[in-house]
């Protein structure tokens, strides 16, 4: 009975020996946790702490760091990781599908921005490192706003470039004209901008300057004569007795 509980006992030891010596499995996070490590330290301005979750023998570690240096000496960033997956994996190497959003905090103009790419990582002294990325898409959020303020600023360069041959017209009692001109400078500012607003502008008023004002008064007077007309043919002649 002793002896069989030696032997369990020993079983018992041998079995925790063995597991404890056993490779550890990986995990995903084992792999992914560098590029949060990465974007921590971008918001946290620490250019060694982000160089160092590069690779060393990264093709672009140069131009690398020089975009991080300028990017981290000018803004302040908020970023967000989104829908990180490890699609493929190897001993040392792995690539890793990832959405990333970029936000200005504070610093001068900045696109914010939505990232869809693969960073390709490889390992480094036991330990994984970002070796290169491959970006797939990229989105700017302020997109809809970019393009509202671009079709306003077109409608007022092109309105404002309309006021002089929409003035003249109307001081020559040229209605019709007056909103023709107006309409095509801004149409023409929508297309082209100055470029094209201006000349649309200086065409119609060459053309306006040179036209005679309408001769309303005088097309007045004839409707009047034609009334007279009318009324003197209809009247019955007067004889005295």
């Amino acid at each position: 009975m002793k002896r069989v509980f030696i032997l369990v006992f020993i079983t018992i030891i041998a079995g925790i020996f063995i597991s404890g010596c056993a490779p550890k499995t990986e995990t995903d996070w084992d792999v992914t946790s560098v590029i949060y490590e990465n974007l921590n330290a971008m918001e946290k301005r620490d250019l060694q702490s982000f160089m160092a979750t590069i690779h060393e023998q990264s093709p672009v570690i140069a131009q690398t760091e020089q975009m991080a240096l300028q990017l981290l000496n000018t803004y302040e960033l908020s970023c967000e990781l989104k829908d990180v997956k490890v699609i493929e994996k190897s001993d040392q190497e792995a690539r890793v599908k990832y959405v990333q959003i970029t936000k200005k905090v504070s610093g001068p103009a900045f696109r914010n921005n939505k990232v869809t790419g693969i960073h390709i990582l490889k390992k480094s002294d036991g330990k994984w490192r970002i070796y290169n990325t491959e970006i797939k898409d990229i989105k700017y959020l302020d997109q809809v706003v970019y393009w509202g303020g671009f079709f306003i600023g077109a409608f007022v360069v092109g309105a404002l470039c309309g006021l002089l041959p929409l003035i003249l017209a109307l001081k020559k009692q040229r209605l019709g004209l007056a909103l023709g001109s107006w309409i095509s400078c801004v149409i023409a500012g929508l297309v082209l901008g100055l470029i094209l607003a201006v000349p649309v502008s200086i065409v119609f008023t060459v053309v306006i300057l040179c036209l005679k004002k309408a001769e309303r008064e005088d097309l007045g007077d004839g409707f009047a004569k034609q009334r007279a007309e009318r009324y003197a043919g209809n009247r019955a002649p007067y004889s005295y007795r």
